[in-house]
This record gives C-alpha cells, sequence and structure tokens, in this order.
C-alpha cells in the first residue's frame, strides 16, 4: 500500500490472470499477469501497473528402474575365446514424465554393446561382441522425452 500525495492511505486493487502452456508430461510454465491499480489514480498507461511472472513446474526425476540386472558370469566361445551374446535388460522401467524413453548402452574395458528399443512395446535388448576373458562394467542410460535421465549399471565377467 503506498501513501498519496496527501500522506493519506489509498486503496490498491491487484488482479492477476494464468496461462498454462505444457512443455512435456509434467513439466509446464505458467505465465502469470499481475496487475496494480491504484485506486485513487485515474486510468493511465502505468496505472494499472502490470507485470508478466513466470513460474516453471517441472519433473526433474528420471525413469525408476525397478529391476537392474546383477553381476552375472559367461563363458567365452571354445573356438573364440570370446564372448559374443546377449546381456540382461532391465523389464520394469518407470518414466513418471512420459510413456515413452530413450535407452543406450555402454560397456567398459574392452569389446562392443549393442543396444536396441522397440517402440512399440519398449522391448529393451542388449549384446556384448568381443569380449574376453576378464569383468567389464556395462552402464544402460535412459532418458525421458522431458530429458531427465537415469542409469543402472553391472558387471559382467567373462571366464574360461
Amino acid at each position: 500500500v503506498r501513501v498519496n500525495r496527501t500522506g493519506g492511505l489509498c486503496m490498491v486493487s491487484l488482479l492477476y490472470t494464468d496461462e498454462r502452456y505444457e512443455i512435456c508430461h509434467g513439466t509446464y510454465e505458467i505465465l502469470r499477469t499481475w496487475k496494480v491499480r491504484d485506486m485513487c489514480g485515474p486510468v493511465t498507461s502505468t496505472n494499472p501497473r502490470t507485470h508478466v511472472q513466470v513460474i516453471k513446474v517441472t519433473q526433474k526425476d528420471g525413469p525408476v528402474i525397478s529391476d537392474c540386472p546383477a553381476d552375472i558370469t559367461v563363458t567365452v566361445d571354445a573356438w573364440e575365446c570370446l564372448y559374443n551374446g546377449g546381456l540382461p535388460v532391465p523389464k520394469n522401467i518407470d518414466a513418471a514424465c512420459s510413456p515413452n524413453y530413450s535407452f543406450s548402452a555402454s560397456i567398459f574395458g574392452g569389446g562392443r554393446v549393442f543396444s536396441t528399443i522397440n517402440a512399440n512395446n519398449l522391448a529393451l535388448t542388449a549384446r556384448s561382441a568381443n569380449l574376453r576373458k576378464g569383468t567389464y562394467r556395462v552402464v544402460y542410460d535412459f532418458k525421458d522425452q522431458c530429458l531427465n535421465k537415469s542409469q543402472c549399471s553391472f558387471n559382467v565377467t567373462v571366464v574360461d
């Protein structure tokens, strides 16, 4: 409340309106337009005063992976002394932001890993190639449509 020229208190009127803009599921912006009117003065280009406030509501949790694979031990192929085969993948991923998410895999320590996701039913597959005897770290990355990320990792030990 401001004091008018004569030193007395003056009435102020306050009003706001909201416009909501969806960004992705669970994330949106509100443009809140505030108007403050000095009821003692005439309506002018500065009375009421207007201000736009941006309120951003975000869902920052990455997909929840409830069944990350446990460490596994596999054996090499008898002829090549390498392991080339499937890897376990999580079956239960809950992406709160959106029903769709991306999936990728990385392997540390050598070899290669390939990952796919079926767009229709979100079935995941992962395969490794050229793993020699030793222990490797496999990391699965999940990203939802709001760009929130989660990771899950496990070890693959290759024995003879």
